[in-house]
């Protein structure tokens, strides 16, 4: 009995032992610099927008704008507008699904809307605020939200 048992045992651990886990940094990293914010219009109209500080984790180093992307969900919810630090002089684009950023990103919301906002390079500031004004319809009013990131993650200063 006891020989059966000890089979057992080992069978189980050495099954849990052959598991392979692929470790991707990139995504770590995307998910330092991603944050989200909430907009409760009703009890049941809710505004989900979600950014992520992209000059970190770009291919591209580009160090004369500020640059994210910004998801917003539903769809029909649209930005009226966007500034870095109470910077006014920013642009706002509109991506498609198929955009060569999102895909680098790796992790997109199918429902949502997505932007790219891009502001100039703020090197002073180890905060980034957003402040994002978005109208759910034409003729509703405008609700605000309010999204800050550090320039360099906390997370990051984590050594294991």
């Amino acid at each position: 009995m006891r020989k059966f048992m000890l089979v057992v045992m080992l069978g189980l651990f050495g099954g849990c032992a052959t598991k392979t886990y692929n470790h991707e940094p990139i995504k770590n990293e995307i998910l330092a610099y991603t944050k989200k914010a909430e907009i409760i219009i009703n009890n049941n109209e809710r505004v989900l927008i979600i950014a992520t500080y992209i000059n970190p984790i770009s291919k591209e180093k580009n160090t004369e704008n500020e640059n994210f992307i910004i998801s917003i969900s539903p769809e029909s919810a649209e930005i009226s507008s966007i500034n870095l630090n109470k910077d006014l002089n920013s642009t706002l684009s509109i991506i498609n699904e198929n955009d060569r950023i999102l895909q680098e990103l790796g992790f997109t919301l199918p429902w949502a809307k997505h932007y790219k906002i891009s502001a100039a390079s703020i090197k002073d500031e180890k905060v980034l605020n957003l402040d994002i004004a978005v109208k759910i319809c034409e003729t509703c009013s405008t609700h605000n939200a309010q999204i800050s990131i550090q320039k360099i993650s906390k997370s990051l200063y984590w050594n294991p």
